[in-house]
């Protein structure tokens, strides 16, 4: 129970102790409802200024996530790009070795009597998987020839007389070759096939 205050020296009137105490204690009790209203006031305040930091470090975390994603997918791009350029120049350098093949088969009057090192003449003698093994393109005793390309290889092989050529004896018959083309530099490989055909 709240206790009553007695009246100041310079008040007069007649004032009840009582009443005056009730009213200081309602007056105290008002102001401490309003300190406190506004202490939560603060803390409230105080609590979304931590949520903006939470929000703030999220997003950076995201922005992250994303700038390495897009990192990574460069990266990638930059080595598919290599990969295809380093194929193309294979592919253009095996092909350029069928060229020179077909140049000098064509420069040669009877390939099959005067066969060159490169020209298997036996039907039958190389196999399509025997020209995609590595060993034998690189053996030493191989049949291959290399051009004057960077790494570019070339050989032949005879298929005989080619269908649909003239069986008259007194005419020159048409002779079908497979010519095969090989270069394998910067870590990469392509190898060519293509038919030439002769008359003689």
């Amino acid at each position: 129970m709240p206790r009553a205050l007695r009246l100041p020296s310079g008040v007069h009137g007649k004032t009840n102790g009582k009443v005056f105490g009730a009213r200081m204690a309602g007056r105290r009790a008002f102001f401490r409802t309003v300190a406190a209203r506004r202490s939560g006031w603060r803390g409230a305040k105080m609590d979304h200024e931590g949520s903006v930091l939470i929000v703030c470090v999220v997003m950076l975390i995201l922005m992250s996530v994303i700038g390495i994603a897009a990192t990574t997918t460069a990266v990638i791009e930059l080595r598919i790009a290599g990969n295809e350029r380093v194929y193309a120049q294979n592919f253009y350098l095996a092909e350029s070795a069928v060229m020179e093949a077909a140049q000098r088969m064509q420069n040669i009057s009877d390939p099959i009597r005067n066969p060159p090192v490169w020209l298997e003449t036996d039907l039958g003698s190389v196999a399509d998987v025997d020209v995609c093994d590595d060993i034998f393109w690189e053996c030493e005793n191989s049949s291959t020839a290399e051009c004057g390309l960077s790494g570019a290889r070339f050989f032949a092989v005879s298929q005989g007389i080619a269908s649909g050529s003239s069986l008259d004896a007194s005419r020159s018959r048409v002779h079908a070759f497979a010519i095969y083309g090989r270069c394998g530099v910067n870590n990469g490989n392509a190898i060519i096939k293509a038919g030439y055909r002769k008359a003689f």
